[in-house]
């Protein structure tokens, strides 16, 4: 009996470790272009719709993208050059931008293929969109004659958010559905992470032996990523519950930034060294390459060496190169036994054996 119990605990330490651990596996699809040359993912919200932008035969446009009716172009203002698509709400509200010229480019949300452009701060010729909450607030950030300004809009007025006491610049990079907004302060010694609530501008700190932080992605409880200076080089962090830590980087390279984080807590960014860059997802404690975690008819077309955004439900947005050309993807995991289900599955297998073998033994 004694060895039975042991064989079960056993069984059930080994699920819990691996569920703990474990990676998802993906399949990828390619979101194709508008017509030009290459096309670049994003953003990425619950309902698995996608915001990025290409190239096409009259300058960049916009797009968002479902897995039911494709590709839509995000157009610019009429007689515009160019427009991006940077980030999209719950509601599937774009966000970016739309440019007359280099020289006068305008904060753009889009509800359909038209923009709605603004200018969120009075005097400023350049203005971008970084980020949009499911409210339909929009921050981002504007070159003005005294440098970058974050800002965040409601649909009708803008408000100016901070730099650090000791900083003179800032930018706004994401915002989440309680209006946190995430980005960096800028100053003379360097960048510093920062979030902006009702309170007021809070810095994110700096890993030990850094010298500069920026933060790019927030989920819904908060929790905020970016990559930091340390004593190890550039690494992509996650800050919760006050506090910062590294999430270090693939074998072989040497440098990490992360750009988005879902509501467990997964993180997905790019790892590099001199020469190439990878595309990697984080989970619990674990950085993998998402090359390795594909497993797809088309896996051996694909390098991946960017992800910009992962959803609740696990899909991934960003960009890689499909047979040398630059693709916009989205990746899904696919459906497998949770490891917890595994190890009930296998305790009922201990079960039936020990009742036979008691029958047995009477």
């Amino acid at each position: 009996m004694k060895a039975f119990y042991a064989a079960a605990l056993a069984v059930l330490g080994g699920s819990a470790a691996a569920q703990s651990g474990g990676m998802p596996t993906y399949s990828i699809r390619n979101l194709g272009t508008l017509g030009g040359n290459a096309s670049y993912g994003m953003g990425l919200n619950d309902s698995g719709q996608v915001v990025g932008w290409g190239t096409t035969t009259s300058g960049e446009r916009g797009f968002t993208w479902d897995a039911l009716t494709g590709m839509h172009i995000l157009s610019p203002d009429p007689g515009g050059t160019d427009a991006r698509g940077r980030a999209i709400s719950s509601s599937g509200r774009a966000a970016g931008y739309s440019a007359m010229s280099s020289s006068d480019t305008r904060s753009a949300t889009w509800a359909g293929s038209t923009p709605t452009t603004f200018n969120p701060v009075p005097g400023a010729s350049v203005t971008y969109s970084g980020g949009i909450n499911g409210s339909g607030v929009v921050v981002g950030w504007a070159l003005t004659s005294t440098g970058y300004k974050a800002y965040s809009w409601n649909g009708s007025t803008s408000t100016i958010l901070s730099s650090l006491p000791l900083g003179t610049e800032a930018i706004a990079y994401g915002v989440n559905d309680s209006g946190l907004a995430i980005g960096a302060s800028y100053g003379s010694s360097g960048s510093t992470a920062v979030a902006w609530d009702e309170s007021g501008v809070h810095s994110l700190g700096i890993l030990g032996g850094g010298a500069y932080s920026l933060g790019y992605g927030v989920n819904g409880s908060g929790h905020i990523v970016g990559h930091s200076g340390s004593a190890m080089g550039q690494q992509g962090f996650l800050y919760r519950n006050g506090a910062m830590s590294g999430l270090g980087f693939l074998g072989g390279d040497t440098y990490s930034t992360a750009f988005g984080v879902n509501s467990n807590d997964w993180v997905v960014g790019r790892s590099g060294n001199g020469g190439s860059q990878h595309a990697f997802l984080w989970k619990g404690g674990a950085m993998v390459s998402l090359q390795g975690l594909l497993n797809d008819p088309n896996s051996s077309h694909w390098q991946l060496f960017d992800a910009q955004q992962i959803n609740s439900s696990g899909m991934i947005v960003g960009t890689g190169y499909y047979d040398g050309q630059l693709r916009a993807y989205v990746m899904t995991p696919q459906t497998v036994p949770e490891p917890g289900c595994l190890g009930v599955v296998a305790l009922g297998i201990l079960l039936r054996r020990r009742r036979s073998e008691d029958r047995r033994e009477s």
